[in-house]
């Protein structure tokens, strides 16, 4: 609507609506129309200013539900980060111990297929003299250490 004062528009007249029911109600002077108009629009602002200047000292100090499903959400998502880095050190250890595992087995059977070789020169009297001496001290050496406990272990922190 034109918001100037002029002569020509100020005798007009114009319908004036009620905004709620939509019925007109009167014809009216065009400047008395603006002048609701102009009181309406100042009245709706003046709404928002008072809604802005009071509704933010009535919010509760944590903020809005959003606002917290906000930060418990970027919490979460540090959280999973977090556990997936932690499970990244998990498999990369686990992948070391198994490699120790490995090696393990393949050196124990090394060890025992040794054994049986030195094991049957003995029976067969393959060996004499110093030798035969020399080769049934690894025997003894090897059986003891396929015994023990802490051959092949290796310690893993995390």
């Amino acid at each position: 609507m034109n918001q100037s004062d002029t002569p020509r528009t100020d005798d007009q007249s114009v319908r004036y609506y009620d905004d709620a029911t939509g019925t007109r109600i009167e014809y009216v002077a065009a400047r008395f129309a603006r002048q609701l108009e102009r009181e309406l629009t100042a009245a709706r602002q003046e709404i928002k200013d008072l809604h802005k200047a009071y509704g933010f000292e009535l919010r509760d100090p944590n903020g809005t539900i959003w606002e917290y499903a906000a930060k418990i959400t970027a919490k979460l998502t540090a959280a999973r980060a977090e556990i997936d880095k932690w499970e990244q050190i998990a498999c990369d250890k686990l992948s070391e111990v198994i490699g120790q595992i490995e090696k393990t087995r393949l050196v124990t059977e090394q060890r025992d297929r040794l054994a049986e070789a030195i094991s049957w020169a003995l029976e067969t009297n393959q060996v004499t003299g110093g030798s035969r001496v020399a080769l049934t001290e690894a025997l003894q050496s090897l059986t003891t250490n396929a015994k023990s406990p802490s051959v092949g272990t290796t310690e893993t922190k995390l």
